[in-house]
């Protein structure tokens, strides 16, 4: 992930007990613009739709990269392709999302932080108050809905991001360690079972729901900045659009090969800008110049 740019909180748990939005094989609108002032700038936010998906070039991309096409992680193959062809997907009413927003300047624990409480309780946040960024909060679901879906899963995300109005990357793995499971760098828990197969209640031990959370952001300062956004160059990103692709994932044995079949996922994202305030001193020339002209329209029309 590009430092000082794009950040994430890794986070995944096994829980149950979600209200969320649905996906439903369908976009969910979620397009919503959120702005604050910090410094000198007014900085911007906005959620993308989210869309169900199942094939994500930028995974395979990704997977192509170092450390992530070294041994120990298993090639991927898509339900309904390849080697996976008679795999079938799973359910787009399997996925929900749920605390997706936009965020700018604050990203705290406090009341109105815009901080996440989570599945398991938890406030997660990245702990930034007054910065000069902004970015986005999800919440990830899956739960199994038929005789045919796993219960047993992992995550594997995704993204692709511009900068400043550039072309975008072609896939970049969402993950901090050599492991290319989203979940392998987070918390994680077992809650209780819910949900419905043949419309009928479900209660698997172990567990079968399982969420992530993500809290991406972009700093205006750039990839020199710290954590906290502070440092680095100043309007060094003045614009960046990030978008994600989460895919649930199974461990399945094709043709005498183990792989990560991915079973189908979300689309989602944000665009962060940011636009300078103008100086005192110049709202001030600007306030001087506009009376002058107003003096100017009212003796030209005493005239």
């Amino acid at each position: 992930m590009t430092p000082g740019i794009l950040r994430r909180a890794s986070m995944l748990a096994f829980v149950g007990g979600l209200v969320p939005l649905s996906v439903w094989g369908t976009t969910l609108a979620s397009g919503t613009t959120v702005s604050a002032v910090a410094g000198d700038d007014n900085n911007y936010s906005t959620t993308t739709d989210v869309t169900f998906q199942t094939y994500c070039s930028w995974i395979v991309n990704g997977m192509g990269q170092a450390p992530f096409n070294a041994n120990g992680n298993l090639p991927v193959a898509f339900a309904g392709y390849g080697v996976a062809a008679d795999v079938p997907n799973i359910s787009s009413a399997d996925l929900s999302v749920s605390s997706y927003a936009p965020w700018v300047v604050n990203n705290n624990g406090n009341a109105g932080g815009n901080g996440i409480v989570a599945p398991d309780g938890t406030n997660y946040n990245r702990s930034l108050t007054g910065v000069e960024g902004g970015g986005a909060n999800i919440v990830l679901t899956y739960t199994p809905t038929s005789d045919f879906d796993p219960t047993s899963v992992n995550f594997i995300q995704a993204y692709i991001e511009n900068v400043n109005g550039g072309a975008f990357t072609t896939g970049t793995i969402d993950s901090t360690s050599n492991s290319a499971y989203y979940n392998d760098v987070g918390v994680f828990g077992i809650g209780d079972t819910t949900g419905t197969r043949n419309n009928e209640p479900i209660d698997i031990p172990g567990g079968s729901n399982a969420w992530m959370l993500d809290i991406p952001y972009t700093c205006e300062s750039g990839p020199t900045s710290n954590l906290d956004c502070s440092g680095g160059v100043d309007d060094a990103v003045t614009s960046q659009t990030v978008l994600f692709q989460a895919f649930v994932s199974q461990t399945m044995n094709l043709g005498g090969t183990d792989y990560n079949v991915l079973l189908g996922g979300v689309q989602w994202g944000y665009t962060y800008q940011s636009f300078d305030m103008p100086e005192p001193a110049t709202m001030a020339m600007a306030g001087g110049a506009l009376l002058l002209f107003w003096a100017g329209r009212k003796r030209f029309r005493q005239v």
